[in-house]
């Protein structure tokens, strides 16, 4: 269950609007020749108030950090991380103030503020030479009729047999993620991947 947990959180691409947010150094980072770049994997630590100061949610202890690689992502919340950590230097600790309708949140009013008081644990810089985490064998499970082409249904199929987000097969979140994969893969955006879109747009990132 962890390797399918895994390969959809891969699976989230990304998303290209930005968000609006404000950030404030709280204590600056010991390493700051390492920051935080798009295609790093971080972990990170955080606290989210509301608007009243009130503690919601705490991940401030190491072995609960929240680890992903930054510029992948599905919703406005994982977006929220990958564009408000750019430039963070490793150890530095941040406040970020964002309201609810960026971050689509199903628990407060729209416009509510937030507030997250974030760390960056840990910054991994991976090689030019690395490429996105998805392979031949992935398009391989996703093309469930096995015929060399994905098509939109197959992949939210797969996508929501994962099980490893929260949603139904009515969920926008799915709809979200199967869209943005295949604006990123659909080379002639005729509503099919071929393996060789496939393969041929994995080489170019």
């Amino acid at each position: 269950m962890r390797s399918c947990t895994t390969f959809a959180l891969l699976l989230l691409v990304r998303l290209g609007s930005a968000l609006d947010f404000s950030r404030e150094t709280v204590e600056n980072g010991e390493n700051c020749l390492t920051k935080v770049e798009r295609g790093n994997d971080v972990s990170i630590l955080y606290k989210a108030f509301d608007d009243k100061g009130t503690l919601i949610e705490s991940r401030f202890v190491v072995t609960e950090a929240l680890k992903f690689r930054v510029g992948f992502a599905t919703g406005k919340m994982a977006q929220l991380w990958n564009e408000a950590l750019l430039g963070m230097c490793q150890g530095e600790v941040a406040d970020i103030d964002v309201t609810t309708e960026e971050i689509d949140s199903e628990h407060f009013p729209v416009g509510t503020e937030m507030k997250y008081t974030v760390e960056v644990d840990e910054v991994i810089v991976r090689g030019k030479e690395r490429k996105p985490p998805l392979t031949i064998e992935n398009f391989k499970l996703m093309d469930l009729d096995h015929d060399g082409i994905l098509l939109k249904s197959e992949l939210r199929e797969y996508t929501v047999n994962l099980k490893a987000m929260p949603t139904t097969k009515n969920n926008k979140m799915v709809d979200q993620v199967v869209e943005t994969f295949f604006n990123l893969y659909d080379k002639n955006k005729n509503g099919e991947i071929t393996r060789n879109e496939f393969t041929t747009v994995h080489s170019e990132l």
